[in-house]
């Protein structure tokens, strides 16, 4: 019915009201008083005319009325109607049991522009009440539960059917509406075994008692396999003659649930390990009263007192309230501010004075106010300890290093130098503090270019971890204000870990050997100038002698002029060889460069070294072709290097002589099969004077200078010399030099 009617005539209304079968009291909204009410009505409740005026609360039974107080204030507010099934019994109730069943609405309609309550009852067979009951039952459940984060169904008789089911219950189960009428251990198997059966028919006997258990499911839904974890609820639902009728079971998915709690655990466990774990003391204090909530083992070794969760700092550490420590701490949680303290001394449980590094960092609540403090420290006393040997150690070093005579300097693994003694700045113009390697054009008095490669040099050694040693021409010594030779040297300086910690430089002073040196090679190369003309006539002398002897029929005096010729070769090539140090050590060496075959060289020479020598030499020799290079200067390097391999192969019978082009480089070598080189000597083998100590070296001859020589005209020729040995199993050298395409 309409909520206005005022468009219809009085008249038609009132005859449509007392005519009509159903059941109709049109009422005040205020006090329930009717205003009118029709003959179908009168007869239900057996009723006369006498009801109009009255309350309708005095009137008619509760069910009417007073069961559904709320739903008509509602109505009355907000308008719209309502409507359900009731059954009554017939007039005469004491002696009938027969009921009637009817529709109830009720109704706010606008009369006569006056608002009141309009009750319909509308009488309806017993099937259709019965239906419409269903119906309501379900939309009502349907109503409480469709929300609902449980998936719920109601399960009568004792193998617990399912009579009614919501929604999210069926897409639980995954079956549909087939579900209802079927048990529901049909579809969880699982609860037989963890005892809910038990449950339910327990929650059948009771009347308020309600029934919980997780269980963990494995459910086949709509074809695929699942592993659940639910929350089971079983609560009886009983009538209002309090008779046992069903159970309300309610499914809540908690899977992620606990899955999350899961991961949180391990979380929370891997945290605690990596807590337990840290070489750092870590405590969380809660409160002002900084109670314990956190605390690793390693807690108590560095405090030095025994912690437990739950107490209070003042009652773990007697005495503390007293201390700056604890002011610190206070601080930090009154201000919001971290605090940070280094080497704090205190006395811990036992009496031990130790040290300890600390920092108290304030914990914030979501509200921004502090509510933990927690610390981290760890114990520096052995720390402390080895500083002050270091330290110790530093004075001794510094004191040993400033008596020195020699230029003192240290540098820290990376190469970088830290520390020079006094004598640097007594002997060099450099200014007090300042580093003298920071200018190696000053102090050498070298170009730009020149500084760089030296510094290049320095750190290959640092790279290589290699002793690094070098002659070098300090610029302005101040005793005389002239150049000054110095034997710089670096070792490196190796910790427990066997790296490389730092570096301990010296600077020695080698003027008066250069000189001494200076003096030797000015007197060689006057003497060798000198001895070349005697030699040279002597040479003439024997050869003459031979000629003389032979033609004489003296065979045997003129082989010995042959000897004496041979020695006297030798001696002007000992001489040469004198001359060529003279000349490399006076910038004086000259180089004439020509085009030859290399492979004609290489040939030459061997044949040349053949003739000599009892050893087989052997030539692996690849096309090399035309290059343009100082042939003479060549072919003494090749008959050195030959010459050296077959002298220091004395128990062996071949030497193999290599030479191939590379690239845009050509590479020559002698293997030998002799004594080797020991490799701690073989960085030295190239220089002035240098000879291999040993047992079966000391029986060589020589005198030292043929490598020397070798090594600088191939570097004088932009090549590079090098050499390969192994102790007992021979030596390899080579050399190298650029060819142009």
């Amino acid at each position: 019915m309409a909520d206005s009617i005022s468009d219809v005539s009085s008249e038609l209304f009132r005859t449509i009201l007392m005519n009509t079968s159903i059941g109709i009291v049109w009422m005040d909204s205020e006090n329930f008083k009717i205003k009118t009410i029709n003959p179908a009505l009168l007869d239900v409740f057996d009723l006369d005319e006498n009801c109009i005026g009255k309350s309708g609360l005095d009137v008619f039974p509760d069910l009417i009325l007073k069961d559904n107080v709320e739903i008509i204030s509602d109505i009355i507010i907000n308008g719209g109607k309502h409507k359900h099934v009731i059954q009554l019994l017939k007039n005469d109730a004491e002696k009938s049991d027969d009921v009637q069943f009817f529709v109830l609405e009720i109704s706010r309609v606008n009369f006569e522009n006056e608002f009141g309550l309009m009750i319909t009852l509308r009488q309806i067979g017993e099937r259709l009440f019965f239906e419409k009951r269903m119906a309501e039952s379900k939309d009502k459940f349907d109503y409480q539960v469709a929300g609902s984060l449980f998936s719920k169904a109601i399960l009568v008789g004792e193998d617990a059917q399912i009579e009614i089911a919501n929604e999210r219950m069926i897409l639980t189960l995954g079956k549909g509406y087939n579900i209802l009428g079927s048990s529901i251990f049909d579809f969880f198997p699982e609860l037989k075994s963890q005892k809910i059966a038990e449950l339910y028919k327990l929650c059948l006997e009771e009347e308020t008692k309600i029934f919980e258990r997780c269980i963990p499911i494995e459910i086949n839904i709509n074809g695929v396999l699942k592993h659940l974890f639910l929350k089971f609820a079983l609560k009886p639902i009983t009538n209002k003659k309090g008779d046992q009728k069903a159970v309300l079971l309610s499914v809540l998915n908690i899977t992620d649930l606990v899955l999350a709690k899961q991961k949180l655990y391990d979380r929370e466990a891997l945290l605690k390990h990596f807590i337990e774990n840290l070489p750092v003391a870590i405590n969380v204090l809660e409160g002002k009263d900084f109670v314990y909530r956190v605390s690793n083992k390693i807690s108590e070794s560095v405090w030095g007192y025994k912690i437990d969760i739950g107490t209070r700092v003042i009652d773990t550490v007697p005495g503390i309230e007293g201390r700056p420590i604890f002011k610190n701490l206070q601080k930090v949680f009154n201000e919001g501010i971290q605090y940070e303290k280094k080497e704090y001394e205190y006395v811990d449980a036992k009496g031990n004075t130790q040290y300890i590094n600390y920092i108290f960092q304030p914990i914030r609540d979501v509200n921004g106010n502090v509510k933990y403090v927690m610390t981290l420290g760890y114990d520096v006393s052995e720390e402390l300890k080895y500083k002050k040997q270091l330290r110790e150690n530093e004075k001794k070093f510094k004191t040993l290093a400033e008596s020195m005579p020699q230029l003192v300097w240290t540098a820290d693994n990376e190469g970088s130098a830290d520390y020079f003694n006094s004598n640097w700045y007594t002997v060099t113009d450099i200014p007090y503090g300042e580093n003298p390697w920071g200018n190696l054009e000053k102090l050498l008095g070298v170009s730009p270019s020149e500084a760089k490669v030296l510094t290049a040099e320095w750190y290959n050694c640092i790279a290589n971890k290699k002793v690094y040693e070098k002659e070098m021409l300090f610029n302005n010594y101040k005793k005389t204000g002239k150049k000054h030779w110095y034997l710089v040297r670096a070792i490196p300086i190796y910790n427990d870990e066997k790296m490389v910690d730092s570096w301990i430089g010296t600077c020695t002073d080698i003027d008066d050997f250069k000189q001494l040196q200076q003096q030797k090679d000015d007197f060689l190369g006057i003497a060798s100038h000198e001895l070349k003309t005697p030699l040279t006539s002597l040479k003439l002398y024997s050869q003459y002698m031979g000629r003389n002897l032979q033609n004489l029929g003296d065979t045997a005096n003129a082989s010995v002029a042959r000897k004496m010729d041979e020695q006297i070769n030798k001696l002007t090539e000992l001489i040469a060889e004198l001359l060529d140090v003279t000349k490399i050590q006076n910038g004086r060496i000259e180089l004439k460069s020509s085009k030859f075959d290399f492979n004609d060289l290489v040939n030459e020479v061997v044949e040349e070294q053949q003739m000599a020598s009892r050893h087989q030499i052997l030539v692996n020799a690849k096309p090399v072709g035309m290059i343009e290079a100082d042939r003479h200067r060549l072919s003494q390097v090749m008959s050195n290097l030959i010459g050296n391999a077959i002298k220091y192969s004395p128990d062996a019978d071949k030497v193999v002589v290599t030479a191939e082009h590379l690239g845009c480089k050509i590479r020559f070598c002698v293997q030998d099969y002799g004594i080797g080189i020991p490799e701690e000597k073989i960085e030295h083998v190239f220089k002035q004077y240098y000879r291999v100590s040993g047992e079966k070296e000391h029986t060589i001859p020589g005198l030292g200078i043929g490598l020397y020589i070798s090594a600088e005209i191939i570097k004088r020729s932009n090549g590079n010399i090098y050499v390969n040995s192994e102790r007992g199993k021979g030596s390899n050298f080579c050399f190298e030099l650029p060819v142009k395409n």
